[in-house]
């Protein structure tokens, strides 16, 4: 006589997570997650608007600013800082104002996107749905991170360009014959725009998917969000006070490479984080 062993049916839920563990790494799925979380973001008009009005009121606002203050009244600039107007305007104009200001861009614009990613899911009565499709979690966290990164990393590139052309265009008269351009022939700043600003915004994005994860709907998430935007602004103020430090290509550079490991070291986390059953459970 033979016994044959009674095998154990899989659900729907079962069959899905074993499909998760089984399959490979598959871009496809977190390209179709980017897509479809970026045209959300674009039909939400609260959130599409706040993502330009921001970078206009730094861009394009502070420029006119703090360019026409140094235009105008050189010779104040010259007294006070004991500097030629165009030293003046490249160390505390720019490294003082304008560079500290330039960094609300991706750490506001991007905790402010990851901060929908879940939570806005719940609130709009989507992550049921989410959570049932055949991918695995890191697709699924890598696909949130991006629809949060790309538009914080747009839109400061963009902003960048802008800032650097309305200064130049502004306050070129006080440039001296040989000298770089105020802006775009600071090394630093570069570094900031395109570096340092891309390792923030993935930074600022993962912690607030995880929070997104947890919260219930977008303002709860944006409420433990604002307490994280601290450090930036700390970090800001600190600029202010030393403008050396952000006028320095070779410690953004090291700045960089801190916040570099720190989104090594989240991508890990991140990915551990974003627990099906805990989604369930907030909702």
């Amino acid at each position: 006589m033979s016994l044959k062993t009674a095998e154990k049916p899989l659900d729907g839920n079962n069959m899905a997570r074993k499909r998760r563990i089984s399959e490979p790494f598959d871009w496809k799925n977190v390209k179709r997650i980017m897509i479809n979380n970026l045209r959300q973001v674009k039909e939400n008009k609260e959130i599409f608007i706040t993502m330009i009005i921001l970078p206009v009121l730094m861009a394009v606002m502070m420029p006119i600013i703090t360019g026409v203050m140094a235009v105008m009244d050189p010779e104040a600039l010259v007294a006070e800082t004991g500097l030629s107007p165009y030293e003046a305007m490249t160390e505390y104009i720019i490294g003082f104002t304008l560079k500290p200001m330039f960094l609300l861009i991706p750490g506001t614009l991007s905790m402010m996107l990851a901060a929908d990613s879940f939570a806005g899911e719940k609130e709009r009565k989507t992550v049921e749905s989410l959570l049932v499709l055949p991918i695995t979690h890191r697709e699924l966290f890598l696909g949130k991170i991006l629809m949060s990164v790309i538009p914080s990393i747009f839109f400061s590139i963009v902003s960048f360009f802008i800032m650097g052309v309305e200064v130049n265009i502004i306050a070129g008269e006080i440039i001296p014959e040989g000298e770089p351009l105020f802006i775009f022939g600071d090394l630093s700043f570069w570094f900031m725009a395109f570096i340092l600003s891309t390792f923030l915004s993935i930074f600022n994005v993962q912690i607030g998917v995880i929070i997104s994860v947890r919260s219930k709907d977008v303002k709860s998430a944006q409420t433990v969000m604002g307490f994280l935007i601290l450090p930036l602004i700390g970090f800001m103020v600190f600029g202010m006070v030393q403008p050396a430090l952000l006028n320095n290509a070779l410690m953004i550079l090291g700045i960089s490479a801190i916040i570099g490991l720190l989104v090594y070291i989240m991508t890990i986390v991140g990915e551990k984080a974003i627990n099906r059953e805990r989604l369930i459970a907030t909702l």
